[in-house]
C-alpha cells in the first residue's frame, strides 16, 4: 500500500527517513511525497545501475505507437503507476482514471483486467481508447535511463513513457 505524504508533512517524512537511517534501514521505495500542487512525486525510483524502476515510478506517456503524444494545457497526460503491493496498476488515460492489475516476470508484463471511470471529455477520448488497447497488447518492456518502452507480441513498440510526476 502506497503512503502519501502531503507537503505539510514533509518534516515528518524527513524525520521518518532519518530515524530509519539511524537504525541502519532505508526508507521503503513505495513512499510517495505530495507536492504543494497536489501531484505525487515518486521517491527512490532508481535501480542500482541508474535506470528508473518499472514499479513504484509514475510513467507519463510520450509516444503511443508511431505518434508522439503531447497533451495541451486543457488535457491531462496519460500515465501509469505499478504498485508491487498486490500488483496494482493505476493511472489515467488522459480523461478517465484507470485501475487494474498486472503481472511481471523478468522482461514480460501483462496488464489486466483494467477498469476506467466513465467520464466524457471534450478531447482525447480516441487517444485514451488507443492507450488502453496498447496496454492490453503489451507483452514485454524495456527501461533505458528514465524511459519505459512497452512492446507487443510481435516486438513492435506500442508506447513510450518517461519517469516523473503525474501531470
Amino acid at each position: 500500500m502506497s503512503k502519501i505524504i502531503r507537503a505539510g508533512g514533509l518534516m515528518v517524512a524527513l524525520l521518518f527517513v532519518l530515524v530509519l537511517a539511524s537504525l541502519g534501514r532505508s526508507a521503503p521505495a513505495h513512499i510517495l511525497m505530495k507536492s504543494a500542487a497536489g501531484r505525487a512525486a515518486p521517491v527512490a525510483t532508481r535501480e542500482p545501475g541508474g535506470d528508473a524502476r518499472l514499479e513504484n515510478t509514475t510513467w507519463n506517456l510520450m509516444r503511443l505507437g508511431d505518434k508522439e503524444e503531447k497533451a495541451d494545457k486543457s488535457e491531462r497526460t496519460p500515465y501509469i503507476f505499478l504498485d508491487p503491493n498486490g500488483n496494482r496498476l493505476s493511472g489515467s488515460g488522459g480523461c478517465n482514471r484507470l485501475s487494474g492489475t498486472y503481472q511481471v516476470d523478468k522482461q514480460t508484463v501483462r496488464f489486466g483486467p483494467t477498469a476506467l471511470t466513465m467520464m466524457a471529455c471534450p478531447k482525447g477520448m480516441d487517444r485514451e481508447k488507443d492507450f488502453m488497447e496498447a496496454l492490453g497488447l503489451t507483452r514485454t518492456w524495456k527501461i533505458r535511463g528514465e524511459e519505459l518502452e512497452l512492446y507487443g507480441e510481435d516486438g513492435k513498440l506500442l508506447a513510450r513513457f518517461d519517469a516523473g510526476e503525474a501531470k
